[in-house]
């Protein structure tokens, strides 16, 4: 929780979405509320009495990474933040009456931008957690 808050958290890698980004985001979420079954909706992170045409999307979270090699031939005392890569994977939290549900994930495929996955109810009850103990550490607001 603390990687997720730190990077939410840091100016370094706070950054818009490109609007291509947040067209997949946007064109995709219906795509996936409508395929979660009634029976699931509760493994997805939704009430299973809830209504997902409440489902909002709320502000990304870029995902970044530290590789192996970057570790290994780091200079002692290097920064972390210089230590960091981007990914092409941005993270959406999904939200119903201000509460994040379920995150959807944008990947950059051979076509273009995708959403790709819906759900990661863990990463998203973590999510609310630093919201509600850090509010502007992540920022969450629809778009």
């Amino acid at each position: 929780m603390a990687a997720l808050l730190w990077l939410a958290g840091n100016p370094l890698l706070a950054q818009p979405a490109p609007p291509e980004v947040l067209n997949a985001a946007s064109n995709g979420l219906p795509v996936f509320l409508a395929s979660v079954p009634a029976n699931a909706r509760e493994s997805y992170g939704f009430p299973s009495d809830g209504d997902l045409a409440q489902a909002r999307l709320g502000a990304p979270l870029r995902r970044h990474t530290i590789t192996s090699a970057a570790l290994t031939n780091r200079a002692r005392n290097t920064a972390v933040s210089s230590l960091i890569t981007e990914t092409m994977l941005w993270y959406f939290p999904i939200q119903v009456n201000g509460e994040t549900k379920a995150l959807v994930a944008v990947d950059h495929m051979s076509d273009g931008w995708k959403a790709v996955s819906l759900g990661y109810a863990p990463l998203a009850h973590e999510w609310n957690q630093v919201a509600r103990q850090w509010p502007a550490a992540l920022r969450i607001k629809a778009i």
